[in-house]
Parts: structure tokens; sequence; C-alpha cells
């Protein structure tokens, strides 16, 4: 409760992420098992500085995306995983289900180093994973649970709607040999941070990163057999209005992963995901996760 008021009060006045950055400075001693010479951010800045924001959509949303937007252009991106807008939406911390989710993962016989972190963004890492962070186990976790659902792993392009700032791609193309490329929709502030975030990561690589903004630029390709489409909550937090006009796109892969929230604003995702893939040309699995209430999995596959 005393948590609870503490951050709203900070919140309020403003002082939130200075908050942060004294808390992180004291109480953690980061430690990466990939230490990575960052691209200079400069080279990003002036792209930063003219990113448009969105003037419709969830007015809290966009009050978060002008503060975020204000922080990257003072303090570019050495921290930005330390953001307290970054922190209240796309990057998961130690939790209730995090040992859960390393348990699973240790399961499957992994190659743990798959879940190494690196510093760009200066993360926070886990503490059931010492070289991880909760938020790509949380990502890694997504992607295995889809791979025991499809048994293919041969993936040659995957398009994710809503990247975030690219983690679960980074996850991705590290697990999936035989990709060719990797395509991101996402507001144009955040592919500017996908871009940062992959190129750094991904400096010698056969994978073609895309960054998209814009519905246009989408460019409909004739082979979909082993395509994937994924989104992970972004597309059930979406105004109505642009999902409609992705449907006939996503229709076209033979792969999806989708997570979603059953309702946002009082809309029905569930209602509207099982009604999209309700015809018979997907093997489909709609199922709560069972450690996240209200929380669901579509996969789907063509027959």
């Amino acid at each position: 409760m005393f948590k609870t008021l503490l951050y709203e009060l900070l919140k309020f006045f403003n002082l939130l992420y200075i908050a942060y950055r004294i808390r992180y400075f004291f109480t953690n001693k980061f430690k990466y098992p990939i230490i990575i010479e960052n691209i200079d951010f400069y080279q990003y800045k002036e792209k930063i500085s003219q990113a448009s924001l969105p003037d419709i959509g969830d007015k809290s949303w966009i009050k978060k995306l002008k503060i975020f937007h204000k922080n990257l252009k003072i303090n570019g991106f050495d921290n930005f995983l330390l953001d307290p807008v970054i922190l209240d939406t796309m990057f998961v911390r130690d939790n209730s289900f995090t040992k859960r989710e390393v348990d699973y993962l240790k399961s499957l016989n992994l190659d743990l180093k798959l879940l190494n972190e690196n510093n760009i963004g200066n993360p926070i890492l886990s503490k059931f994973l010492k070289n991880s962070s909760a938020n790509l186990i949380h990502h890694a976790t997504h992607y295995e649970k889809f791979l025991e659902f499809s048994d293919f792993n041969k993936f040659d392009h995957i398009f994710e709607f809503g990247g975030g700032y690219g983690s679960m791609a980074r996850y991705i193309a590290n697990r999936t040999p035989t990709l060719k490329q990797y395509s991101i929709y996402d507001l144009e502030l955040f592919t500017i941070l996908q871009e940062f975030y992959l190129k750094n990561l991904f400096k010698d690589t056969h994978i073609k990163f895309e960054f998209l903004s814009n519905y246009k630029d989408l460019i409909l390709k004739n082979d979909f057999e082993k395509s994937l489409f994924i989104s992970t909550w972004a597309l059930s937090e979406t105004p109505y209005e642009l999902r409609v006009r992705f449907e006939k796109y996503i229709l076209k892969f033979n792969f999806i992963l989708i997570a979603f929230q059953k309702s946002v604003s009082d809309y029905n995702n569930l209602e509207y995901f099982n009604k999209l893939f309700s015809d018979k040309k997907y093997n489909k699995n709609l199922f709560e996760i069972p450690y996240y209430k209200n929380n669901y999995y579509l996969f789907c596959k063509k027959k």
C-alpha cells in the first residue's frame, strides 16, 4: 500500500524518472555477459527529434509517449531501459511468474546463452537467472510456447505488429537460423528505437530488418508458407479501425502468434480474435495464460 502511494505521488510530481535513476544507481550492480559498443547515438538524434507522435488515441498513452520522447532527446539511449515509461509499459521485471518461466525454459534444454542480456539501454537483470532479464525470459517463453504448438522453426520471414524496443525480435533472430527477414510495424518513435537496438546487436548478419510506421509502406509478398505473424498485446490494444486494415494481411500468414488481454476499454478481444480465426483454414489453440488471469495466447497454423 505504501509503495503504491509513493509511486503515485512521484508520478504526480513528475519525479518518477529521477527516483528510478537514484534507486537503480544505489541498489543494482549490473553485470552483463555480452558487452556491446553502441553505435553512436548522435546518428539517431535527428531522427528522434523529428519523429512524429500520434495525436489520436488513448490520452494517457499519448502523454507517456511525449514524456519518453522528451527524455530520449535529452538523455540519449544509454539508459533508455530505465526510463519510467519503458518500465511501466514494455519492460517486465521480476514478478510472481518469472521463476515459473525460467523453470519452463530450463526444462526445454535450451542453450541458455540465448537468454544472455547485453548492456544496450542498461536493462535490469533477473535474480532468477543472473545473466538474463525478466523481460527477455518473458519473450522467450512466448516463442517457445508457440513452437510447442507449431512444431516448426524454419521461418524465413517474421512480421511483428508492435515490437517494443526489439527484445522479441532479438530472441527470435538468435533462435531461428533460417530467418531471412524480420519486419516490425510500430509508431515511428519506436521503429527508431528498434533500429538502434537491433543494428547494435546484429552488426554482421544475413537477416534483413525492416522497420515500418506507415501502413502504405507494407509490401505484400506472395509466399507466406514459412512466415509468422506476431503481436504480443499490441494488436489487442490497437484501435479497431487499424486492426480492420490489417486483418486481410494477417490472414495471409501460415503461422500466427498473438497474446492479448481479454478486454481493453470495454472492447471484447476474446470475442474479436475468436471470430477473426473462426473459419476452417487454421488449426487454432486459444487458451488463458495460467499465471496471467484474463490474458490469452492464440496460436494458429494453416491446415
